[in-house]
């Protein structure tokens, strides 16, 4: 079973999301959080396979808050969303360890292929 802490700050995508994944065989969508600064203290207790943060809101914030995260679970696999990327965007989800920076879409699958391939070791 993959485990994924799940962190958005909008409660209605994070649910949608959550069915999304957790429809896929495998896939258990543990806890959602609505921000990284919160996810922090979700780390201490327990960790998590897939770690998939959504940096659109205050992307700055949210990376420095991705960074810390890395640093607390390392054996996660980190993977931010947003509806914007671009090379700055990718150097910055780079530098705090992300293993993807994605662009948000309805396309749930292409991200499965994502976790997937990761996990894999691709």
């Amino acid at each position: 079973m993959i485990s994924i802490l799940l962190i958005h700050d909008d409660p209605l995508v994070q649910r949608g999301l959550a069915m999304l994944l957790e429809a896929q065989p495998g896939y258990h969508v543990e806890r959602t959080v609505a921000g990284p600064e919160r996810a922090l203290a979700k780390l201490s207790d327990r960790s998590y396979d897939v770690v998939l943060v959504d940096i659109d809101s205050d992307a700055l914030f949210d990376l420095v808050c991705s960074r810390h995260i890395q640093r607390a679970s390392p054996g996660s696999l980190l993977f931010l969303t947003s509806n914007h990327v671009d090379d700055r965007r990718r150097a910055m989800a780079s530098e705090v360890g992300a293993v993807a920076l994605v662009l948000k879409r309805p396309d749930v699958y292409e991200f499965v292929d994502l976790i997937e391939g990761r996990l894999a070791g691709f």
